[in-house]
């Protein structure tokens, strides 16, 4: 009984260590687009003279390439970050699946294991018994 605890403790870390990655997550790219909450300092740091922080993407996106920077801007579409999200959340039911699937199969094979396990004895008694009855016959 003890592992499964130590078990349920390690899902309950995750889900904690998950809620807060998406807590941070949300609060940095909330300060990260918004234009007129929070503005950088306009007398120091490498944002300074800009609207918002995220104007420098915008500005290094623009110096890039044309092929680069066309390719970045359709990557960071709305639909594109949408379809691999759908992706992502895709794959992760795929493989909880295919874990449960392997732990039923599992489970099927320790009974089988012990039903093995009873009829090789059944028949070894079965074995006994007859090889009682030949030196009994003999």
């Amino acid at each position: 009984m003890r592992p499964f605890k130590a078990r349920k403790m390690n899902l309950v870390f995750l889900v904690l260590l998950f809620m807060m990655l998406v807590f941070v997550v949300i609060v940095t790219g909330y300060n990260i687009m918004s234009t007129n909450k929070l503005k950088p300092s306009t007398q120091c740091g490498p944002f300074r003279g800009m609207n918002s922080i995220y104007d420098i993407v915008s500005i290094i996106v623009e110096k890039l390439p044309k092929v680069i920077s066309d390719f970045i801007k359709v990557i960071s579409s709305a639909a594109v970050i949408a379809a691999i999200t759908f992706l992502m959340f895709f794959v992760a039911y795929y493989f909880r699946i295919k874990k449960l699937s392997c732990e039923k199969k599992i489970e099927l094979m320790k009974k089988q294991i012990k039903l093995v396990g009873q009829d090789k004895q059944y028949l070894m008694v079965k074995l006994r018994y007859l090889l009682k009855e030949n030196v009994h016959l003999d």
